[in-house]
Order: C-alpha cells, then structure tokens, then sequence
C-alpha cells in the first residue's frame, strides 16, 4: 500500500469503476443510458461509506 491518503485511493476506484461503467453503456446501449445514473449515485454512496468506515 502506498503512502497516499486511503480516501484517495477508494475515490480512484470508484470513480474508475463509474467511468467504465457510462462509458460501456454509451457504446453499447444508448437507448438505455439512464440506467447509469442510479449505478453511479450507489457507487458515490460505496465510496463514501467506505471512507467513512476505513480504519486508519
């Protein structure tokens, strides 16, 4: 593990799996691409509890 700060490092990782996530539902199913703002508001939620609950 790095000396980094862990919130940053649960924030790269979420934001990562977000990123992948709208960027495969905009390439393959744009007709459905609502569905990835319930999937990233939850993943924001995760990360935030997580940092929340990281111990030190």
């Amino acid at each position: 593990m790095s000396n980094e700060n862990p919130y940053t490092e649960i924030m790269g990782i979420v934001g990562g799996i977000s990123i992948a996530t709208v960027a495969v539902l905009s390439i393959f199913a744009k007709e459905h691409l609502w569905v990835a703002a319930p999937v990233v508001g939850a993943l924001a939620v995760l990360g935030v509890l997580l940092g929340y609950f990281q111990k030190e």
